[in-house]
């Protein structure tokens, strides 16, 4: 049986068009290249079992405290 080639572009321009784009962990404006895989971690963890609504505050104050690791 062989499988299909995955969607990478769909899956992509789908993100680009109906993705969250205003949670804080996905604006970089003031972070350097270097630091945006510890935001991204960062928030990885806190979402593991905890809604994307209350995560926002929480994210937020940590960064401010730790914002690098």
């Amino acid at each position: 049986m062989k499988l299909a080639p995955f969607p990478f572009e769909t899956i992509i321009e789908w993100q680009q068009e109906n993705g969250r784009h205003s949670l804080p962990w996905r604006q970089f404006f003031d972070v350097q290249k270097h630091e945006i895989a510890y935001h991204i971690w960062v928030s990885e963890i806190m979402l593991q079992q905890t809604q994307v609504s209350r995560v926002v505050d929480y994210y937020n104050r940590f960064i401010e405290k730790y914002p690098t690791i």
